[in-house]
């Protein structure tokens, strides 16, 4: 949720990946801060590309909130992150790689998801 170290990195972050190969914008989605999320999505990141290894960033949500514990200080902001998410375009009712629909995923995590804009 440092937005003041994100601008330090400029926009180029957006697009960019780790060492690893993964991307900045997954990173932050499982890192769980709010304010990462929409400072990525204000530098256009996309909602609806997945990452390397086929998972949605919708995806990425829900698991996150599918494993977070009563230790997870960022817990809170799964429900913003998505909502955000799907404000921008992603939509709940997408499959995952193996047919899942993200609509189903999040309910068996708890999560409320926000319908998708029409």
């Amino acid at each position: 949720g440092d937005t003041e170290g994100l601008n330090a990195r400029g926009p180029g972050l957006v697009h960019g990946r780790n060492a690893t190969g993964a991307p900045w914008f997954f990173i932050a989605l499982e890192s769980g801060s709010l304010a990462a999320i929409n400072w990525f999505l204000a530098q256009g990141a996309s909602p609806t590309t997945p990452d390397q290894s086929g998972r949605l960033p919708l995806q990425a949500v829900i698991e996150r909130a599918a494993l977070a514990d009563e230790f997870d200080d960022h817990l809170a902001d799964s429900p913003a992150m998505a909502a955000a998410l799907i404000a921008k375009g992603a939509a709940p009712a997408a499959r995952t790689l193996s047919g899942a629909r993200l609509a189903d995923l999040a309910q068996e995590a708890g999560l409320t998801l926000p319908p998708a804009e029409a």
